[in-house]
């Protein structure tokens, strides 16, 4: 499964809707949006690991 949970999700939809609207107004927001984007669909962030923070729904 790409997104593992609903943040992931949540994270990608406004991850697109940032890309898009870079896209649409010619701005570099979209290029910055990439990296919290790719996060969400490996389902991996390097700052959870800092902070000690886990979303993951435990069994």
């Amino acid at each position: 499964m790409i997104f593992s949970n609903k943040s992931d999700m949540l994270l990608a939809f406004c991850e697109i809707n940032l890309i898009s609207n870079s896209g649409y107004y010619k701005s570099w927001w979209g290029l910055i949006a990439l990296v919290p984007f790719l996060t969400a669909f490996i389902s991996f962030c390097p700052l959870y690991l800092v902070f000690g923070i886990s979303t993951k729904e435990e069994k």
